[in-house]
């Protein structure tokens, strides 16, 4: 399983791995169906020892995330629901969703909840910010709560709240644009091969901001020298900023550019 192996071939690496150890495989009940039905067995008591080792006290905020994956049988996508609870961090479970609407997640994440022992225990909700989770009418959100008979604390991600600021931000500095991917970005990606990285030029200070630019770079090497950074992207950020602020370090991380859609709002900052 966590080599992402088949059961076809896992009963081919089986045979000669029965032999090398002293086996007659002929002799061995091995085949695809026996495969599987010992792996169903063994990742059902793997799931009942999480469980019982797992315990979780009060309060607990349940995290939810939609994402469109592929399905395990067959070439289709199909909508699945990472549910996790915070406190352990535990991921409780992956449900796979016949329609992303929010009545559909919040069935998903309550019967998650019931199957841990955990709806009488949550106190909040952690989401992203769209429509599908904080509908008023048909929301996850207010479905979870309509199922729970109690009122949670809405704790929406702070990635999509700082992106909601930092697209109007980006919207008044470069226009606003209807693309679903980024101009500027797409066309710096598309020369990022040409570009010289060691010819570059820290920006141009205007008047009298000598003393912003020095309590900026202050801010940015106590982060830089952090020794644990919760996310690369951070790093990167605060390296390019100093940069531009005229604090060059001993050795530039040039990283090229990745995805440049709007969801990749890290690369508006």
């Amino acid at each position: 399983d966590r080599n992402n192996v088949s059961d076809r071939v896992a009963l081919r690496i089986m045979v000669p791995f029965a032999a090398a150890l002293g086996h007659d495989p002929s002799s061995l009940p091995l085949s695809r169906s026996t495969i599987q039905r010992k792996r169903k067995e063994g990742r059902k008591t793997m799931f009942e020892e999480i469980k019982q080792a797992c315990s979780f006290d009060d309060p607990v905020i349940v995290h939810w995330d939609g994402k469109i994956l592929p399905d395990i049988l067959g070439n289709e996508k199909v909508d699945r629901l990472p549910v996790s609870a915070d406190g352990n961090e535990k991921l409780l479970g992956v449900p796979k969703l016949g329609s992303g609407t929010g009545a559909n997640a919040a069935n998903a994440v309550y019967n998650v909840l019931t199957e841990w022992g955990l709806e009488n225990k949550i106190v909040g909700m952690c989401f992203d910010t769209t429509s599908v989770n904080t509908g008023l009418k048909n929301g996850a959100c207010v479905g979870l709560e309509n199922k729970m008979g109690e009122q949670l604390l809405w704790l929406a991600c702070r990635h999509h709240i700082l992106e909601i600021i930092l697209s109007k931000v980006f919207t008044l500095c470069f226009g606003p644009s209807s693309s679903p991917d980024i101009p500027l970005f797409k066309r710096f990606k598309a020369a990022w091969p040409f570009i010289h990285q060691e010819n570059y030029q820290p920006l141009k200070l205007v008047v009298n901001s000598e003393h912003l630019k020095l309590t900026a770079v202050e801010s940015l090497l106590l982060a830089f020298e952090r020794k644990n950074q919760p996310r690369d992207d951070y790093m990167e950020l605060v390296e390019l900023s100093l940069l531009a602020l005229g604090h060059i370090p001993d050795k530039i991380h040039w990283r090229a550019p990745g995805a440049v859609h709007h969801a990749r709002w890290m690369a508006k900052l």
